[in-house]
């Protein structure tokens, strides 16, 4: 069985079993194997070494980078990642990278992509947490605006947007705007 198929719950255990060996690993810096970084960051998150993840991370961007393109879509999802995990460390300056793949995923694929929103959604909570509300509005607007018209008000992603750019309003102090999202959602 492959690391990505240990059930969720499990992950934990598997991850105080096999850690020590990674650990091993990493020190005669065999993490350049191909996929290793897929395989492994989900053992090291699920023991909250997020320290270790960034560093397989950053490995992966440079090797793609060195390989492909910095537009190409496995360069920039890789990017993505990245940067949600920064987010993670709250290194929000370092996560703002998000912002050069928000803008290369729209030029390469239309707004209304599922990575690209993702994308989006992400960059929203950066801005956040950066302190940047009036710029996370913006995109959680965006964003619940294209899933609400692709995959329909009643889908999860689409109340996942409604409820955070309900949360949004509230830090703006745009109550009403905020009440309005929320009785949607309990009528949802």
């Amino acid at each position: 069985m492959s690391i990505q198929g240990i059930p969720k719950q499990h992950l934990e255990l598997a991850s105080l079993k096999l850690l020590p060996h990674l650990d091993a690993v990493m020190q005669f810096q065999g993490y350049k194997a191909p996929n290793f970084t897929s395989n492994y960051e989900l053992l090291y998150a699920s023991a909250n070494r997020h320290q270790e993840v960034k560093v397989l991370k950053i490995s992966a961007v440079e090797r793609q980078r060195a390989l492909k393109r910095d537009d190409d879509l496995d360069v920039l999802s890789l990017m993505h990642s990245l940067a949600a995990t920064y987010k993670d460390l709250g290194q929000g300056q370092e996560a703002q990278e998000e912002v050069v793949v928000v803008e290369k995923q729209s030029a390469i694929l239309d707004e209304d992509r599922p990575h690209t929103l993702t994308a989006m959604c992400n960059l929203a909570a950066i801005y956040k947490q950066l302190g940047q509300i009036k710029r996370a509005k913006e995109l959680e607007v965006i964003v619940m605006e294209k899933r609400r018209a692709i995959l329909g008000e009643d889908h999860p992603q689409t109340l996942t947007a409604m409820h955070n750019l309900a949360a949004t309003y509230k830090q703006l102090g745009q109550a009403k705007k905020a009440e309005e999202l929320e009785v949607l959602l309990v009528e949802k």
